[in-house]
């Protein structure tokens, strides 16, 4: 059997754990989301909820299903022969918390402008910062509290 850049010998060990961690990255940001979108008036001078009840189930399965294809595709990628190195997947796994951390910074950066700005959409500054900082700070943790753990149980 010949492995190439497509398979590995732990191909199926690895994209499962990436994957159940993405999924459960996906159910915690929606039980997150949820209530954000919920009890945030659309206008800011409403009383009424901006987002009908029905968001608290949406929510946790819309962010259930993109973080699992998240973990997916970073799973894959941690089995592919395109990246070397001996953190590869710590650093994989803490780019999949920047993109949570860019997914609630995406949802608290729309949840705070008016309706009438859809300039908001072309304004990609604050998914980027929220990506870098959540990436930034997982990496610094994993790199002082124990990165060497993490790499063991991603390589069985």
């Amino acid at each position: 059997m010949e492995l190439t850049a497509f398979s590995s010998a732990r191909n199926p060990v690895i994209v499962t754990r990436f994957t159940l961690i993405g999924l459960t990255l996906g159910l915690l940001l929606g039980f997150v989301e949820a209530p954000l979108r919920y009890f945030t008036p659309v206008v800011p001078i409403s009383s009424s909820p901006g987002a009908d009840p029905v968001i608290f189930f949406l929510a946790p399965l819309v962010n259930l299903v993109f973080m699992g294809m998240v973990g997916l595709f970073l799973g894959w990628l941690a089995t592919t022969r395109w990246l070397f190195g001996f953190w590869k997947s710590v650093v994989l796994g803490c780019v999949m918390l920047g993109v949570a951390g860019a997914h609630i910074g995406w949802t608290i950066h729309l949840l705070q402008v008016w309706v009438a700005e859809l300039d908001v959409i072309e304004n990609p500054r604050a998914p980027l910062l929220w990506f870098a900082i959540v990436f930034t700070v997982a990496l610094a943790a994993a790199g002082a509290f124990g990165g060497y753990k993490l790499v063991k149980w991603f390589k069985s």
